[in-house]
């Protein structure tokens, strides 16, 4: 259980199951439904073992350090992990790292090292980059844009779940871009109508909502 939480945050989410990293970077809010045990409580993730009626998966929830030796390290204790895991498992969070010099946009070259190792260590632990909809680019500070957060997962979610969608949302005011991953096991139709309700333009404020979403800044790529 947490200690480190502000007390606002417990007594909003006083029916979840809070965990936190040991750096307190990390947080994680679990429905009272979802049968959760944390594993490994790391500086850099957290690993926990979750269940959905009979099935069991496992979920590392990250936060690497931009110090490539630290990133090591994190590579080094997932590929352990990995070693350990006959069942499901997503890894996702902010990585820090890109796995591309195309996943970034300004500033200065990237050095390829880092990057070559942390492809290795995907490629090693024989997982999947799930992909993304929506903006190329999830982190911003000034002109320098990069793709740093991502979803991976092994072989088993891979070939279960083939449908799962990430989607990167608007950054809403902070330098991370807001994250959705949806989990199917269907594809969804992509020949899907829009339809519009003409009982809306009846509605006072139809007008005054339409404009206020219209001029509403959200962080769009350039």
């Amino acid at each position: 259980m947490v200690t480190k939480f502000p007390q606002n945050i417990i007594n909003k989410f006083s029916k979840f199951t809070f965990y936190a990293n040991s750096t307190n970077k990390i947080w994680l809010f679990v429905k009272p439904k979802i049968q959760c045990s944390l594993l490994v409580n790391h500086h850099q993730f957290l690993h926990i073992q979750f269940a959905i009626g009979a099935q069991v998966e496992f979920a590392s929830f990250i936060y690497a350090s931009c110090l490539p030796r630290y990133q090591q390290e994190l590579w080094h204790e997932l590929m352990n992990l990995g070693k350990n895991i006959d069942s499901f498992w997503i890894l996702g969070g902010d990585f820090n790292c890109i796995t591309s010099p195309t996943e970034k946009r300004g500033g200065k070259t990237s050095l390829l090292s880092p990057i070559a190792k942390f492809n290795n260590f995907i490629s090693d632990a024989s997982l999947f980059d799930l992909g993304f909809k929506g903006p190329k680019f999830t982190w911003r500070r000034g002109t320098l844009w990069e793709r740093l957060d991502r979803l991976l997962d092994n072989s088993l979610w891979f070939q279960t779940f083939p449908f799962c969608t990430v989607t990167h949302l608007a950054m809403a005011g902070y330098d991370h871009r807001l994250i959705l991953f949806s989990i199917q096991n269907t594809a969804r139709p992509t020949n899907t109508p829009f339809r519009f309700q003409n009982m809306w333009t009846l509605h006072l404020d139809f007008i005054k909502e339409v404009g206020n979403n219209w001029n509403s800044n959200l962080n769009a790529d350039r």
